[in-house]
């Protein structure tokens, strides 16, 4: 089978601006109808709307983020990294997140409960980010190597 770095890097960058596009009017609806989603779910209890719009609007601030998480888990399973891609899947929700429960609420109370979720959010962001960028990066530069070998007794060298 022949591998297409650039293929794969196309299609990455089209996922990922997918995923951000559609996380990202998710995000925006949140943030300008708290109130009226809500109400949505068949509540007209003002308190739960005066606490819930505002805690909503916390809660899923990083929401943006979390397509690059979630394309860099796949996009490491899928080439065949499977530590990688579990080390991305547990960072937000577990590595992260469940210390930031125990750590932020004895100093902010509930703020610090619903500040966890973004900060873990975040934290698992420039993780993921970063080693996909750094692994597409080296996809690349594997490519061109394998390129600059010259054929042997007139067959082409596989790509790997």
């Amino acid at each position: 089978m022949q591998k297409k770095p650039e293929r794969v890097k196309e299609t990455l960058v089209y996922a990922l601006v997918i995923a951000t596009v559609i996380t990202s009017a998710v995000w925006l609806v949140i943030q300008l109808f708290p109130a009226q989603i809500i109400a949505l779910f068949g509540s007209q209890d003002t308190k739960l709307i005066a606490f819930g719009s505002p805690a909503m609007q916390l809660y899923l601030f990083a929401l943006p983020a979390v397509g690059v998480q979630v394309l860099a888990a796949g996009y490491f399973q899928a080439v065949g990294k499977a530590r990688a891609a579990l080390i991305i899947s547990l960072a937000r929700q577990g590595l992260i997140y469940l210390p930031l429960l125990v750590i932020l609420p004895p100093f902010f109370q509930m703020q610090g409960v619903l500040l966890a979720t973004p900060i873990s959010t975040l934290a698992a962001f420039l993780i993921s980010g970063i080693w996909l960028l750094v692994d597409v990066q080296r996809l690349g530069r594997k490519k061109q190597v394998v390129q600059d070998v010259p054929s042997v007794a007139g067959q082409q060298v596989e790509s790997r």
